[in-house]
């Protein structure tokens, strides 16, 4: 959870400029460097997960797909 929780940061960062009203601003080039990181450690880490449980990360795609068209349609 706090691979999330340090994405969110960068994305909040790159929304407004700074994650907190102390940090100097940056600029967008950096901050979207900064989310794609971030989402390399998330993605990371939901691989990892799914092997830990023997998870299929194509089933576990497609049975969201269908869960939210599902839901919208």
């Amino acid at each position: 959870m706090e691979g999330v929780g340090e994405l969110f940061q960068a994305v909040r960062k790159y929304q407004i400029g700074r994650d907190r009203p102390d940090e100097k601003e940056t600029n967008n080039k950096e901050n979207l460097k900064a989310i794609k990181e971030e989402l390399g450690d998330v993605l990371d880490n939901i691989i990892i997960l799914a092997d830990k449980y023997d998870f299929d990360l194509n089933d576990i795609i497609e049975e969201h797909i269908e869960k939210f068209e599902n839901r919208y349609n």
